[in-house]
């Protein structure tokens, strides 16, 4: 795949293996979103991102440094649960997963009073993942297990 300097709006996929994937590069952000859009309903399973990724930046910078994609309605409750999720990262460095869980709960509770699509089938399935993810990441549980 040719891909030009002017497209800087990617698709990325996240592995089961906490690794990432771009499948799809876009100049414009509308097109982006359209295809991820199709992506997400048509392999629903599969997580995807939509980040800003110039071709000559890391991938993996990018994917730490900008918010994530929580399958929220809309910008705002995407930031949301991304800085809650930030404060669960570090906590699974810290806490015992129990206490990870009980901290979870309260934040989803917090958060919900604002914006109760965090409940969602999808929003709840995206921020398992990652969780688990990052879990297996943190105890260096075996890739079979994640």
């Amino acid at each position: 795949m040719s891909v030009s300097p002017f497209d800087v709006w990617a698709i990325v996929r996240q592995l089961p293996d906490m690794q990432n994937a771009v499948v799809s590069r876009f100049r414009r952000r509308s097109d982006a979103e359209a295809c991820l859009r199709l992506y997400r309903r048509h392999m629903p399973h599969w997580n995807y991102l939509l980040i800003y990724a110039p071709k000559d930046q890391d991938l993996g910078v990018l994917m730490d440094a900008i918010p994530q994609d929580w399958a929220m309605y809309t910008e705002e409750g995407n930031a949301e649960v991304a800085k809650m999720m930030q404060g669960i990262r570090k906590a699974l460095h810290h806490q015992p997963l129990p206490q990870v869980r009980e901290l979870l709960r309260r934040k989803l509770e917090a958060v919900s009073n604002t914006y109760p699509e965090i409940y969602d089938t999808d929003v709840r399935q995206t921020i398992a993942f990652r969780l688990t993810g990052w879990a297996c990441q943190v105890h260096e549980l075996p890739t079979s297990i994640r």
